[in-house]
């Protein structure tokens, strides 16, 4: 996402305006380290769980600098699935991350979660849930419509375009299930499901 660019470069350079060498520094390494895994892993086409992992905590560390720490992001990761032997898509569940980021929790002032989770649902299908407690998709429709926003989220609008095709001419397809979180009638959050069948399994 060139926004998440844009935002990772403006941040490293305040903290060289501002003097704080070690934190440019420390900021710097994480996003050469998440761009460069994402540029090798867009030419495989498919990445490993822990890989995945890995990355997210990268990008998640990134933005937690834009919500002033205010950020509470947890993975509970199934030990059948947090292997090099099985492998999915790549790119597939950041920028659904990104969506429960953007438009959920970043309009909610403090408290932020963010919960994800991954398991292995059957030989073939990996289930991955991305969870948060933001204000909602409807108070967030409401949000941006007052603040004249009429752009279609990049991430949102690409990947529905990348599910597609990764979809295209494909048996098993890769499910998305997203719901509001509601109690008492007040929205606390949305959950989304994906069922990612395992690309690739190497014995």
């Amino acid at each position: 996402n060139p926004h998440f660019i844009f935002n990772a470069l403006n941040s490293i350079q305040d903290y060289i305006v501002l003097n704080q060498k070690n934190l440019a520094s420390d900021y710097l390494g994480k996003f050469a380290d998440l761009i460069r895994n994402y540029l090798h892993f867009s030419d495989t086409g498919f990445i490993s769980v822990p890989d995945e992992v890995h990355n997210l905590n990268l990008y998640l560390e990134l933005e937690k600098l834009r919500f002033e720490e205010e950020l509470d992001y947890r993975f509970i990761v199934d030990k059948n699935v947090n292997t090099d032997f099985i492998n999915i898509p790549t790119m597939l569940i950041q920028p659904y991350i990104e969506n429960a980021l953007k438009h959920g929790l970043l309009h909610r002032k403090r408290d932020r979660k963010l919960h994800i989770s991954i398991q292995k649902e059957s030989s073939n299908i990996i289930t991955c849930v991305i969870e948060d407690n933001g204000v909602g998709r409807e108070k967030s429709k409401e949000i941006n419509k007052r603040r004249e926003s009429h752009h279609k989220s990049f991430a949102l609008k690409a990947t529905t375009e990348r599910l597609e095709l990764l979809n295209f001419g494909k048996e098993k397809k890769i499910g998305v299930e997203i719901t509001d979180l509601i109690e008492n009638n007040v929205a606390k959050g949305t959950k989304v499901i994906l069922k990612i069948p395992i690309l690739k399994k190497q014995i």
